[in-house]
């Protein structure tokens, strides 16, 4: 999404801390996830408004989902975030192309 690889240490990111996802109101959705729930939305993200982090990049349309994984006790441990880039497939639509 256009992070540098000096960020790939664990705790360097944090998605809550994301002003991109919690000013269009998605922090709601991934929150689902830690109480057992999969998700899915659609985001406009522009690294470059992330500025806390210096992400760099163009602006994408995200499909995201959402879900939470358990450990063997059956409690939440993480939750796996997977988005697919629907950019073209909206600039097709918009222009009146069929997908």
């Amino acid at each position: 999404l256009g992070a540098e690889q000096r960020l790939s240490a664990p705790g360097d990111y944090c998605i809550f801390e994301d002003d991109i996802f919690y000013s269009q109101g998605m922090l709601t959705s991934i929150r689902k996830s830690y109480e057992g729930y999969a998700t899915e939305f659609i985001i406009n993200y522009n690294p470059s408004l992330l500025t806390r982090y210096n992400f760099s990049g163009v602006q994408r349309r995200l499909r995201i989902k959402s879900f939470p994984l358990y450990d063997a006790g059956g409690e939440i441990s993480n939750i796996v975030l997977m988005y697919e880039d629907i950019s073209d497939a909206a600039e097709s639509v918009k222009s009146g192309d069929t997908i």
